[in-house]
């Protein structure tokens, strides 16, 4: 192995001056070549400063950047409540329940009056015992 100033001397001939000014360029090459592969790499140039951000006012900025951005809403559900987009009773319960309570009240109405006609029409049998003596048919 030899060293670099024995190089720069002998084989390529080149005075002092000459060979610290290259020293110098290959230097600033290896700076560039390290710029150029973080900046592919990472996406960041470490030559420019990046200014200190504070996390949360970015974190603000954000925040107010989506708040009119739309989508889900941010409040919980009001289901049964009179925020609820649909009103109070969005599937309808109450006005089920209420149709059912009515419709069962028409039948119960039905059933007694046809009851009642009958019982008014006809006469009902009486159960007796079968084997009571007032069954027997006289000859």
């Amino acid at each position: 192995m030899l060293s670099k100033e024995w190089v720069y001397d002998n084989i390529f001939k080149l005075s002092t001056d000459e060979s610290q000014k290259e020293r110098s360029t290959l230097l600033n090459d290896l700076k560039d070549r390290y710029r150029f592969r973080s900046i592919e790499d990472e996406g960041s140039d470490p030559a420019v400063e990046e200014e200190a951000e504070d996390v949360e006012e970015s974190l603000e900025q954000l925040k107010n950047e989506l708040k009119d951005k739309g989508g889900r809403p941010r409040e919980g559900g009001t289901y049964k409540k009179d925020k609820n987009p649909f009103g109070r009773d969005p599937l309808g319960d109450e006005e089920r329940k209420a149709a059912l309570k009515k419709e069962s009240q028409k039948a119960k109405l039905r059933v007694k009056s046809v009851i009642n006609g009958v019982s008014a029409k006809k006469k009902f049998l009486h159960e007796t015992d079968m084997l009571d003596e007032n069954n027997i048919i006289d000859e």
